[in-house]
């Protein structure tokens, strides 16, 4: 009885170190990720699951850094082992979420955003992901409301306001819409696709000089 004990102590012991040791790699996987050193933080993320493989934190950041580097299928397999591990973790559904955006498959996209609000309805990220889906999905209305919600939460979302001028623009409201991307590029001017979309929307209101200055900037 005392050295079935004693081995159950010894391996306890070894499995909470491991933990400990798995959860140190994790912490500066993080670090390094939000750094932006990609490889490097693939590498210590690697390490954390080899020494805890129970960590669902540690396959959300290791699908984090998937997406980043463009491994969509990779990303999504470490999504699905998070999820089966913690699927609790509102913010694994808003990066699956941005996958399948980016993947082109909007519909999923949007029910994972939903799975996301369900867990945490304050999350704006998760607001923004749902109108890009309903945006690409071809429900401009929808798309609006929940990028104007993704604003009420943080309302210094770029990104959010960059969406909510390029569908004002649409609607043909395009002064309305030029003012609120002309806003969203100058809290963060390298907005993929902005400059282009403010120039395309002064091209239509007829401001050609401005529409050329903007193209010039494009190219």
């Amino acid at each position: 009885m005392k050295i079935a004990l004693t081995l159950l102590l010894a391996f306890l012991s070894v499995s909470l170190f491991a933990q400990a040791d798995g959860q140190e790699k994790l912490d500066a996987a993080m670090t390094t990720y939000l750094a932006g050193g990609m490889d490097s933080a693939l590498v210590l993320v690697d390490q954390a699951i080899t020494l805890s493989p129970n960590m669902a934190k540690a396959y959300k950041l290791r699908g984090d850094i998937h997406q980043r580097l463009k491994d969509m299928d990779a990303a999504m397999d470490d999504y699905k082992a998070a999820e089966k591990l913690d699927p609790s973790d509102p913010r694994l559904y808003v990066s699956r979420s941005a996958l399948r955006i980016t993947d082109g498959n909007f519909k999923g996209g949007l029910r994972d955003a939903d799975k996301a609000l369900d867990l945490d309805p304050k999350d704006a990220d998760a607001w923004y992901d749902r109108s890009c889906a309903q945006y690409l999905g071809g429900d401009p209305d929808a798309a609006m409301k929940s990028a104007k919600k993704a604003m009420d939460l943080r309302p210094d979302y770029a990104e959010a306001l960059y969406l909510i001028g390029v569908v004002e623009g649409e609607q043909n409201d395009g002064e309305a819409g030029l003012e609120d991307i002309s806003k969203a590029l100058s809290m963060q001017p390298k907005i993929p696709g902005g400059l282009m979309s403010m120039a395309v929307l002064l091209y239509e209101s007829k401001q050609y000089e401005q529409a050329i200055t903007k193209l010039t900037e494009v190219i």
